[in-house]
């Protein structure tokens, strides 16, 4: 579907319509600065894993107030696809929710469905931080089905089996293959490589590009660009923490080797030139 499609999309919905790339970055540490860091530095939306990140609602709070501030959008990875979390999350004021596990395409609806006020889902009416503690409910009531987004999840041989029925779920936005937990179920943990892993991905990518709707995963943006990917997510800040502090160390220690082995050679050839 492209935004023109339905101009009655905004927000995130409108982009993930949209067919050009969308970016997101993961935010698994519970702060509003590091929420910050990522909304200013490029992505479309950023994911707040609440799925596998020790969150709570107030941590949740903050780090959403944080992204508002910024040019990116929200999204929450639930905990589980269960109608409550979805209430608490977009009762937020999140742009997105982020379902994991969705087998198939009842799971898939009854998602979108917990995200959607009626008529278009079940979404329980609340005054919350989401509409400003009804300050702006009516504004947020006409406003929220358009912008709230709905990612399902794939995460098992279920929902690649399936791929093809979630995809066409009326109203969902996009689907992101779960990797390590997909190799999981296949009984291939970490074999992201394995053939067996690859051919899962590869029938899920089809099944959502014949049904117009946007697939993503974790990993190298050039290979998945190849074969029709437009949704990216290319950061997580806790490996990358760890990958740039490991190598500032080794950085370090390499200098300082490298400098004290200057430095005996300086003093080698002042002793050989007696002076």
């Amino acid at each position: 579907m492209s935004a023109d499609s339905d101009p009655q999309l905004a927000g995130l919905r409108k982009l993930l319509s949209a067919p050009g790339p969308v970016y997101n970055a993961i935010l698994t540490i519970p702060d509003p600065g590091v929420a910050a860091i990522l909304g200013w530095s490029g992505f479309h939306y950023v994911v707040i894993d609440a799925e596998h990140a020790p969150f709570t609602l107030e941590s949740m709070r903050a780090c959403v107030d944080a992204l508002a501030a910024s040019p990116a959008a929200s999204v929450i990875r639930l905990a589980a696809n269960d109608p409550v979390h979805i209430k608490q999350a977009v009762d937020l004021g999140v742009d997105g929710v982020q379902v994991p596990s969705v087998r198939d395409a009842e799971a898939a609806a009854a998602a979108v469905s917990g995200a959607r006020y009626s008529p278009a889902g079940s979404r329980g009416v609340g005054m919350g931080h989401a509409a400003r503690y009804g300050s702006n409910l009516e504004e947020y009531l006409g406003a929220a089905n358009a912008r709230v987004a709905v990612l399902a999840m794939i995460e098992d041989r279920a929902g690649v089996e399936n791929a093809a029925r979630i995809a066409a779920v009326e109203g969902l936005d996009g689907v992101v293959i779960g990797p390590y937990d997909l190799s999981a179920d296949l009984g291939l943990l970490g074999q992201l490589d394995h053939p067996t892993v690859q051919a899962a991905f590869e029938h899920v990518i089809e099944s959502c590009v014949a049904a117009g709707t946007k697939v993503g995963s974790l990993g190298e943006v050039a290979a998945f660009a190849r074969r029709g990917v437009t949704l990216f997510t290319c950061f997580a800040d806790g490996p990358a923490l760890g990958s740039s502090a490991r190598q500032a160390m080794a950085d370090a220690s390499a200098a300082w080797a490298a400098a004290m082995s200057a430095s005996a050679r300086l003093g080698r050839a002042s002793n050989g030139c007696g002076c």
